[in-house]
């Protein structure tokens, strides 16, 4: 394993799957909502150029799907490509995914966004040919296979494992799809296998696609190819908080990787029993260690309390949806009818007295007596 920033190395900053233009539109969110998770996606990407500038990083590569699809708002480009332009390195690499694959209009996505580039620090890596560079004596060559649809049966890479290599130099190939077994199900999404990836002689790979890192976390050994995932959740299928990876290489092709964490929401889903009093403060508890402004969070409880407990259950819910920025519940929580709820809420020998007291003393009348008591409670409005 390589010294971070060892002087001899090429340093490279990788994401994905950034999805810049997402709307996040639909029931759930509201304007506000919409309107924080559409930023995060931005600001996420000035933490991932902040933190290839920290490392001194040669190289930014953007392994497909910078944008959500081929029809974003020309200030969304413009927005992006000023981000990209903070990057202090040596070249930005953009390889165009299946949510933004590349066509060649120029009204469309990449030629509008080729339009406002200043100079060729930014590359989009739009044809099936290598990229030389030299760096700090070390010679490293680029193997793009940029998306040319949003979905296929095959993927991009046969050219890549055809091409000769200079085994002198470091290469490193940039694909967007599924690799067998590491990806999502089906055969749709430019589908790779591991002895594909490896028989096209590349010192490593990095991928996009799947929205979840790979490896999980940096480890000694060269993985053989990198998933950065997404920069910054997008969603409650999404466990992890967003990240990239910054990972070096060699003349002799060790590595160093490391696993930075870029973005700043959590989407949780959480599920609580709660019987009693002190349930909820177990979960009053472990709600204290979320993030509120940064969570979004879906709630689900289950449980019976007392009349008492319940009253508290609300209070707490109602401080919950005060402080954190998205909050969804699913309240199943009732009220557990006992003997001692029957006997003070009822007068004694009363037809709803007699008729709960007889239900309560059989356990398995539970959903009955809770029907039961329901119905007196509307009778009595």
């Amino acid at each position: 394993m390589l010294n971070s920033k060892e002087k001899s190395s090429i340093r490279i900053i990788h994401t994905a799957d950034n999805h810049i233009g997402k709307k996040f539109s639909g029931r759930y969110y509201s304007p506000s909502h919409q309107e924080r998770l559409i930023q995060e996606r931005f600001e996420a990407l000035e933490r991932v150029v902040e933190s290839g500038n920290e490392r001194q990083a040669h190289f930014l590569v953007v392994s497909g799907d910078l944008f959500e699809s081929l029809h974003v708002k020309v200030s969304d480009i413009n927005a992006t490509v000023a981000i990209l332009n903070k990057f202090k390195g040596e070249a930005i690499l953009v390889l165009p995914g299946n949510h933004d694959f590349y066509e060649s209009s120029s009204d469309g996505l990449w030629g509008r966004f080729i339009s406002k580039l200043s100079d060729d620090k930014i590359v989009v890596l739009k044809n099936y040919e290598p990229l030389e560079c030299e760096i700090e004596g070390n010679k490293v060559v680029f193997y793009p296979a940029p998306c040319r649809s949003k979905h296929s049966s095959t993927h991009t890479i046969d050219w890549i494992i055809a091409a000769e290599k200079d085994t002198d130099a470091i290469n490193i190939g940039i694909a967007h799809g599924n690799v067998e077994g590491r990806g999502f199900p089906g055969d749709k999404y430019f589908n790779m296998t591991c002895e594909e990836l490896a028989s096209a002689n590349m010192d490593l790979w990095l991928l996009g696609h799947i929205h979840v890192p790979y490896p999980l976390k940096a480890q000694t050994a060269n993985p053989g190819f990198f998933y950065a995932a997404t920069h910054t959740p997008d969603g409650f299928d999404c466990r992890h908080g967003g990240c990239s990876w910054y990972i070096e290489i060699n003349k002799e092709k060790a590595i160093y990787m490391e696993q930075v964490n870029t973005g700043q929401l959590r989407f949780h889903t959480l599920s609580f029993t709660l019987n009693n009093h002190t349930d909820i403060d177990s979960f009053i508890h472990t709600m204290e260690q979320l993030n509120p402004k940064g969570s979004l969070v879906k709630l689900s409880l289950s449980g019976r309390m007392s009349q008492d407990d319940i009253v508290y259950l609300r209070e707490v819910i109602h401080k919950l949806e005060k402080e954190i920025f998205y909050l969804e519940i699913d309240n199943r929580v009732d009220l557990n009818i006992d003997e001692a709820y029957i006997n003070t809420y009822y007068c004694s020998g009363t037809l709803p007295f007699q008729l709960l007291h007889k239900l309560s003393a059989n356990t398995q009348n539970g959903l009955a007596l809770q029907l039961a008591n329901q119905l007196i409670e509307q009778l009595k409005k």
